[in-house]
């Protein structure tokens, strides 16, 4: 039988507007595993929009499931960019979708994945991310950190150490995104993101230095040739490496891609 934990739970909450630009709200609690927020900082400039965010609690995969792949809404810094040039909510949502499609910026940046396990974990994330639309350049870029610990397993018998590492863990790692306007339709894309991922509490005696690095890089050219049809071409760099072991070691591959998207 599982034990029967017993205690108060107390905390407050927070929506503060400085200015019409910035705005701060989160809550804090106080629960048996100890402190538990989540705060979130959006200030924002006529090109510009910047938002930090700073979480502590519990998670489980089911939970968390539908988030894979996880990923940052660009649109939504965008959205948050236009306001002052697009007051309206519908014209500013249809500015953001042709900024999107004009400039070949991604629909969402990198952001940590949820790991499998049958387990109840303590994550602890802190991320900024910033959107910068210019008139021939645009910035996206985002930066991250989630530490994972194992609060509970299923039965009473410890994780296989493959999922110690699922559970105990912590990743960082970032990602930039950024278009130029070569013409009036043709735009230079380009993007890196690397993330790195080291075990932590039990995972680190089960695994030792056992880690992932991962990066990924794109150039590409994009371009429409008529309202309804665009066309891209580009190069793809991937790198995957793990120090501290004998058995996977370091891989990595080079494409080429040629694409046309039409909409009937």
């Amino acid at each position: 039988m599982a034990p029967t934990i017993e205690g108060a739970i107390y905390g407050f909450g927070l929506n503060w507007r400085p200015t019409d630009r910035t705005v701060l709200n989160g809550w804090w609690e106080h629960q048996f595993f100890g402190s538990a927020y989540s705060w979130q900082l959006s200030h924002r400039l006529p090109n510009v929009a910047l938002l930090a965010n700073f979480a502590r609690g519990l998670s489980s995969y089911p939970q968390n499931a539908l988030l894979i792949p996880a990923g940052v809404n660009v649109a939504q810094y965008l959205d948050a960019a236009f306001t002052t040039r697009f007051p309206d909510p519908a014209q500013r949502a249809a500015a953001v979708a042709q900024f999107l499609a004009e400039t070949g910026l991604p629909p969402t940046l990198i952001s940590p994945l949820n790991f499998y396990a049958s387990t109840i974990t303590l994550q602890e994330t802190e991320s900024l991310t910033a959107v910068w639309a210019g008139a021939l350049n645009s910035l996206a870029f985002t930066l991250f950190r989630l530490e994972s610990q194992q609060l509970t397993g299923q039965g009473t018998q410890p994780l296989p150490p493959a999922l110690q590492f699922g559970v105990n863990n912590t990743q960082t790692g970032g990602g930039i995104n950024f278009s130029h306007r070569l013409t009036g339709f043709t735009n230079l894309v380009a993007s890196a993101v690397y993330t790195t991922t080291t075990p932590s509490g039990g995972a680190v005696a089960a695994l030792g230095n056992v880690r992932t690095k991962n990066f990924n890089a794109t150039v590409s050219l994009s371009t429409q040739f008529t309202p309804k049809t665009n066309g891209s071409v580009g190069v793809t760099y991937f790198t995957f490496d793990t120090p501290g072991s004998g058995s996977i070691g370091t891989s990595g591959t080079v494409g080429l891609y040629a694409s046309i998207y039409h909409i009937f």
